[in-house]
């Protein structure tokens, strides 16, 4: 989600809360009054995934009380798209059901096979360094940590962590491709502005951590939206400073 304030904050040395919570219920890893660093998984949860339903009983023609004699497959097994599901013989060959997809039979009943796809583990990361103060039962954590807060007036939603590499030399000036290299891919880049697109594919392209800015036109940032990398201004949308 994007988000939009009116005014920058700036706080030196205060104490940081962060609550940080899984899309949906899950498991809490930390543990209270851990230290945690930024890469740590501190929660997770099973990514929800798509079921599919193979009338396989009508597709081989026999009543669903027929169909254990004809399947190849057992609940709780795994298949790959393409993989055999069940099998009939005829007077002239075989007929087969094939899985159409991956994924692990959950279910067998009424002459049909239930297909769930796989899922995959969703972590959830501190993004901070800082000690877990509170808990919210299956859903994340809360962080504390001190040092200095900036809150900018705009961002494009994204989440990241790194070592803060000032590449202004003077309150309005433009980051361009060309000050990004290989090194800044640990880095969070801070600048007075950015003017141009292929700044933007140029930090992606590296792997920077994210960008700080004073500002950016309305069309940058429409296009940071679909960027992996956070980007925030600390003054406003359009030409600033």
């Amino acid at each position: 989600m994007r988000q939009l304030t009116t005014t920058t904050i700036v706080q030196k040395q205060v104490k940081i809360r962060q609550t940080r919570l899984l899309p949906h219920s899950g498991e809490i890893i930390a543990k209270m009054g851990q230290a945690v660093k930024p890469f740590q998984t501190i929660a997770r949860t099973l990514l929800k995934s798509d079921f599919h339903i193979l009338p396989v009983a009508e597709e081989l023609g026999i009543t669903p009380e027929a169909l254990p004699e004809y399947l190849q497959v057992v609940v709780g097994q795994s298949v790959d798209a393409g993989d055999l599901i069940a099998e009939k013989k005829r007077l002239l060959g075989w007929q087969r059901v094939m899985s159409p997809r991956e994924g692990v039979v959950v279910e067998i009943s009424n002459g049909r096979v239930m297909l769930q796809q796989r899922t995959d583990w969703y972590e959830l990361r501190a993004l901070m360094a800082g000690n877990v103060v509170n808990f919210i039962p299956d859903q994340g954590v809360v962080l504390e940590t001190s040092g200095s807060l900036i809150q900018g007036v705009w961002a494009n939603g994204q989440e990241g962590f790194g070592a803060i590499r000032n590449v202004a030399m003077a309150p309005n000036f433009s980051l361009t491709a060309d000050h990004i290299d290989d090194d800044d891919s640990e880095n969070i880049l801070v600048a007075g502005k950015i003017d141009r697109l292929d700044t933007l594919t140029q930090a992606e392209f590296i792997g920077v951590r994210g960008i700080i800015v004073g500002s950016m036109s309305a069309e940058l940032c429409q296009a940071s939206l679909s960027l992996s990398y956070p980007i925030i201004l600390t003054e406003g949308i359009g030409r600033q400073i």
